[in-house]
């Protein structure tokens, strides 16, 4: 694994005629653990976003060296699919699991130009663990408290607790060598707030996340990135909540 695994440069997006980030630079390395910081309104989740690919800057960028995961909570989300298929969908085995469906009936209609890209997805499907994923979930589920049959349920009937412990089923099953975390702790009680704490504690890879909370941002990271939502910048800090 390369240390550095995400390095965004000078990265500008506009909304409108206002620059929500401008020139924002931001480096991820192995053992990253970043707290993007700032007001509502100040560009934390647009940055999230282009740091993931979901969407594209205006200027500046992205380079990647390893997977990167996008991990928004799950509370709140309107989905009828099942908790498992949303889980297995955030974690990238099943758009995985989906190209790799792809490119298998490619080669049995017998195109010779899908072998290479086959064997890429095969290898991809296989890193991000699609091989186990289910045994992973229930034995995350199991351990978080949460009733595998609730797994079952859509997920927009699961309560804002329910979805929350699906959330951090979601982080200890992904094995990608960037998560990104938009508000991890919504939802979260006590319990979960420790057992979130634990898996950060625990985790390989590089972690950037975005939290008001700053008892927790205190426990979990040791660098500070602040959006300024007036310029559009950003001030990073060395060191952590309390430096």
């Amino acid at each position: 694994m390369p240390s550095t695994l995400l390095d965004a440069r000078q990265i500008t997006r506009h909304l409108g005629p206002r620059a929500v980030l401008d020139g924002v630079d931001i480096r991820v390395d192995a053992g990253s653990r970043i707290g993007l910081v700032g007001p509502n309104g100040s560009g934390k989740s647009t940055l999230m976003r282009v740091l993931a690919g979901v969407e594209t800057p205006d200027g500046g960028e992205v380079r990647r060296h390893g997977s990167v995961g996008y991990l928004p909570q799950l509370a709140g989300t309107a989905s009828d699919a099942s908790a498992r298929a949303e889980i297995l969908e955030r974690i990238g085995v099943a758009p995985a699991a989906r190209e790799l469906d792809r490119l298998t009936g490619a080669l049995a209609g017998g195109s010779t130009d899908a072998i290479d890209a086959h064997a890429a997805a095969l290898d991809r499907w296989l890193a991000l663990g699609g091989a186990d994923a289910d045994a992973r979930i229930a034995a995350a589920a199991a351990d978080l408290g949460l009733d595998s049959a609730l797994l079952e349920r859509p997920l927009r009937t699961l309560s804002g607790g329910q979805a929350a412990r699906a959330g951090l089923a979601v982080l200890r099953t992904a094995r990608f060598d960037v998560v990104l975390l938009d508000e991890p702790t919504n939802h979260l009680d006590a319990d979960g707030l420790e057992r979130l704490t634990v898996l950060l504690a625990e985790r390989s890879g590089g972690v950037v996340l975005v939290s008001h909370d700053r008892a927790f941002l205190a426990e979990t990271v040791d660098e500070i990135v602040e959006l300024d939502p007036r310029s559009g910048r950003a001030t990073g800090q060395a060191g952590g909540w309390d430096a």
